[in-house]
């Protein structure tokens, strides 16, 4: 049926305007008058050449699947809150997810990066992961029904040809009619015969996505490639920036035959994310090799020359061994713990002195045995990756922040801010954006995290567990809290200084975005918003290196205690919704105790 603008669905969805239409129904943008909100209508129109027993089937299966679809709940997946019927159509009402999709995406502006693509890769595999573990299958996964979304995350759309797997059936239909879109729909989704559809179904147009949005070109038809294998020219053919890792992660995901595919979607982000260890040319200086030192950078001796130099020379290549064999016990025992027992990294701490900063060692405390370990990817740092390059970590994108000097600190702020001073910093990741509700509400359904002790924010009754604010800053958490989310997260609180650089970069700024404030680039008390707002709502606020919200909107906890390495208190940073310009600035240094809840103090991870 065609549903006109104003045409009210239930007694409830008033009709706004239609968002797509094709051979199996039609959606729609709606207004929910219960819940005050927009939603999208999946409308799902019969087969017209159907028998009435078929038909009725049909909807019998398509009420199975609605229930099941309404009980998934994933930050990459919008949410299934109701499904009716209607005359002959079926109705499918879920979350209105703003933002645009990959193939208009990239036709706008050609093949992403790998870096972007990547953290793409590991949100979606996320959401399989999840679907999966509960026998459901999407089958359409494409270019078109992959939305971008303003804060950055990829949400997958449209269950149209979603397949609940009957455990006394393997073979069960789905309730619609339809092969999936051509170049992105595997051979067996074709098959009437002893094939089925499964995970690697989904695998296949999940590598056929990423082959178009890394090459800006349709991926060859799977018919064609079983005719001719050669028919699907390789990624880096089309496009020499991609790495032979992610070519082979492709190709493999879209094997013509479902054996020759990664068996499920751990196993594909496994190899998504494998590390791989570069090798440096013989030709480079070590001038261009990173230090080691967290601290200060030391000066480089001078060269020598004669037997002199070439002895130590003999002597550089003897420590690099070294440094190479001792890494390699390291990263051992490293997977060791991390596949057995999964290890948390205790804070590391920044005792605040005039001069600098010193980093006492570092302490690995395993969880307790009962404990399951968490499976989400460490980043590596590599040599080559620019400063601001992104990639996903369990659903939360990251931004690369290299090593090197940066100014800490401000000769004219507040006393404990003086002086300022240079400070050395490995390579780190820190969180694009804030915490949010819907990513601490995973690590609390795990049964990992405490729930925040308030439900509500300074001006609404309902916040955290209501899904209008999932992507808002989590509120009512302690530094403990914190802490364990980040653990959880395989990733840890930043320390004062990496928090304080990636706010503000090398070049000794005010406030992320340079040195005059402006109200309009962030949520502080002058913009009058009187709470938190949605995490990356100032674009244009952004820091050097691409992190949001790092002035304004919620304080953040850091690693460091204010003063000696011991006490109650543990440091802020970055100022809250109810602050002024001169509280929000980056090198301000704030505390609370550790036990404290308000609802203007939130988090960001680093890694």
């Amino acid at each position: 049926m065609s549903l006109q603008p104003g045409q009210f669905l239930n007694n409830r969805y008033q009709i706004i305007t239609l968002l797509g239409q094709g051979g199996m129904g039609s959606v729609y943008r709606a207004f929910d008058r219960a819940l005050n909100r927009h939603v999208a209508i999946k409308e799902r129109t019969p087969d017209p050449t159907a028998t009435q027993q078929t038909l009725a089937q049909a909807r019998t299966q398509f009420q199975r699947e609605a229930q099941v679809l309404a009980n998934l709940s994933h930050p990459n997946l919008p949410r299934v809150t109701d499904y009716f019927s209607f005359g002959a159509s079926d109705f499918l009402v879920m979350d209105f997810v703003d933002g645009v999709n990959l193939d208009a995406f990239v036709k706008q502006r050609g093949a992403q990066s790998e870096a972007t693509v990547r953290g793409w890769a590991n949100q979606l595999l996320d959401a399989l992961e999840y679907i999966h573990a509960r026998s459901v299958w999407h089958r359409d996964i494409k270019p078109l029904n992959i939305i971008l979304t303003p804060d950055g995350r990829v949400m997958l759309v449209d269950f149209g040809l979603v397949r609940v797997l009957d455990p006394n059936n393997p073979y069960t239909a789905t309730a619609m009619r339809g092969m999936g879109t051509a170049g992105y729909a595997p051979i067996e989704q074709y098959a009437t015969g002893a094939q089925h559809t499964d995970a690697r179904t989904d695998l296949y147009a999940l590598g056929a996505m990423l082959y178009f949005v890394l090459t800006a070109r349709e991926p060859t038809e799977v018919h064609q490639r079983v005719v001719n294998p050669a028919a699907l020219p390789a990624p880096r053919t089309l496009n020499a920036n991609i790495s032979p890792q992610i070519e082979s992660v492709i190709l493999r995901a879209m094997e013509v035959q479902p054996q020759n595919r990664f068996a499920n979607a751990t196993e594909m982000k496994q190899a998504l994310n494998a590390r791989v260890v570069p090798t440096i040319p013989a030709s480079q200086t070590r001038s261009q090799l990173q230090y080691p030192s967290p601290q200060l950078k030391p000066s480089l001796p001078k060269r020598r020359s004669g037997s002199a130099f070439r002895i130590s020379w003999w002597m550089v290549g003897a420590v690099f061994v070294l440094l190479v064999l001792c890494a390699s016990v390291f990263t051992g025992w490293l997977f060791t713990n991390s596949v057995g027992v999964q290890p948390a990294v205790a804070p590391v701490s920044i005792a605040w002195t005039p001069t600098m900063y010193t980093l006492p060692t570092m302490t690995r405390v395993p969880l307790q045995p009962t404990e399951t370990p968490t499976l989400l990817p460490t980043l590596v740092l590599v040599p080559g990756m620019r400063a601001g390059e992104e990639r996903g970590v369990g659903g939360a994108l990251m931004v690369y922040v290299p090593a090197g000097d940066f100014t800490m600190g401000s000769n004219d702020g507040p006393s404990d801010a003086k002086p300022a001073h240079v400070v050395y910093l490995d390579a780190f990741w820190i969180d694009k954006f804030e915490v949010t509700n819907a990513l601490y509400k995973k690590c609390v359904d795990a049964g990992k995290c405490a729930r925040p002790s308030e439900m509500k924010s300074y001006t609404r009754s309902s916040y955290y567990g209501n899904s209008a604010f999932d992507n808002y800053p989590v509120i009512y958490v302690t530094w403990d809290d914190a802490n364990v989310f980040c653990v959880w997260a395989s990733k840890r609180l930043p320390t004062e200084a990496e928090w304080e650089k990636a706010a503000r970069g090398t070049d000794k700024r005010i406030y992320p975005w340079g040195n005059t404030f402006d109200k309009n680039l962030l949520n502080s008390s002058e913009g009058g918003k009187g709470d938190t707002t949605a995490v990356g709502s100032y674009p244009a606020g952004a820091s050097p290196y691409g992190t949001l919200d790092m002035a304004g909107n919620v304080w953040e906890w850091v690693a460091d205690w204010k003063g000696p390495s011991s006490g109650s208190s543990r440091v802020l940073r970055g100022g809250s919704w109810d602050n002024s310009q001169r509280l929000v600035r980056a090198a301000y240094r704030y505390d609370f105790p550790l036990g404290s809840r308000h609802d203007f103090i939130g988090f960001r991870c680093a890694q």
